[in-house]
């Protein structure tokens, strides 16, 4: 006998109630022969693409948060370069070292650069506090999909059910309206009725033929349809084994709402982006605040020559000169009339 719409109201009562309990995520990506309610729920989970889009959204939302806590460490700059001077000549114009006794020789070079900058600003803190609650939201949405998601496949799957009890009801009736039709054209052969019910039992016949047939259809329209929400490729030629017991709910109206009021994930969802709303406020707010800027550089470069021996001839070279320039001068002040001053030395 077919149920009534009270009885369909009272599965999904318990198919929800199923849901709360939580769902096994099943590692197969496939439809087997039989599908309970646990694999419809753990394959939706790992197949669908509206909710695999929403869960997406976690990876960006995690590094938002760490990118904007990094921004209270400072930053370090470093740099180190390097050159070699080749031994040659210098030239000054039309002079070159030649010319004021300077040899040739091959210089290297360095030099090194280290800096710390701090940085804060009162919007630093509010960015922070906006990833988190952006996070936060994050979730809250994930969470609120998955519950839609669960409860879609769990809602889809009692309908499904009631189409799988249908057939068999359909089935029953054929079953008897093929018996009616055996008996009443065995009447009408012994003349026990008229023609007309023989006819009369053969239309009932045909009609529950149909509505078995229609029936057969319903069914695989809402396999079909428990399919598109798994989100997986199947043609419908599986069982459903899960099985629900019949109950008489006890709750209150109040307690429900007040139920659904603390804990459904879509209103929590909602409070949440709410809150990462507030945020964004605050964090717009926040750039009229002062910024805080501190820097420490460090810093220094080295010469170091190739030929040491360069600097020792140089020197002496030098004080050739010295020595030269001083006798010159000596000889040309003992040849003067007059004194020149500092002379002789």
């Amino acid at each position: 006998m077919m149920r009534g719409p009270g009885s369909f109201v009272q599965r999904v009562a318990v198919g929800l109630l199923f849901l709360a309990g939580g769902a096994t995520a099943v590692e197969g990506q496939d439809i087997g022969a039989t599908l309970s309610l646990d694999d419809a729920v753990g394959l939706a989970r790992a197949n669908n693409p509206n909710f695999l889009m929403t869960a997406n959204n976690q990876g960006p939302a995690d590094w938002a948060e760490r990118e904007a806590y990094a921004a209270f460490l400072p930053t370090v700059n470093t740099s180190l370069s390097g050159q070699y001077l080749a031994p040659g000549i210098p030239s000054t114009g039309i002079y070159t070292g030649a010319d004021f006794g300077i040899g040739s020789t091959d210089y290297y070079f360095s030099g090194y650069n280290l800096s710390l900058g701090y940085a804060l600003s009162g919007s630093t803190f509010f960015e922070a506090g906006s990833a988190r609650a952006n996070k936060r939201a994050t979730e809250a949405s994930i969470l609120a999909a998955a519950f839609n998601l669960e409860s879609g496949v769990t809602a889809q799957y009692l309908i499904a059910l009631r189409a799988r009890d249908a057939v068999e009801v359909a089935r029953r009736q054929l079953d008897r309206a093929a018996q009616n039709l055996e008996l009443a054209s065995a009447r009408v052969e012994v003349g026990a009725v008229i023609p007309t019910d023989g006819k009369q039992a053969e239309v009932e016949e045909g009609r529950a033929r149909v509505g078995l047939l229609e029936a057969e259809s319903l069914l695989r329209s809402e396999k079909l349809r428990l399919v598109e929400q798994l989100g997986v490729q199947h043609d419908g030629g599986f069982e459903l084994i899960s099985e629900f017991g019949i109950f008489n709910p006890s709750w209150s109206r109040d307690e429900l709402v007040d139920r659904a009021m603390t804990t459904h994930p879509q209103l929590r969802a909602f409070q949440a982006q709410e809150s990462a709303g507030n945020a964004r406020v605050k964090t717009a707010w926040s750039s009229y605040f002062p910024n805080l800027f501190v820097q420490a550089t460090w810093s220094g470069r080295a010469r170091e020559i190739g030929d040491t021996e360069y600097l020792i001839d140089t020197y002496h070279n030098s004080v050739a000169r010295s020595q030269s320039n001083c006798e010159f001068n000596n000889q040309l002040a003992n040849g003067l009339n007059g004194p020149l001053k500092g002379y002789p030395a």
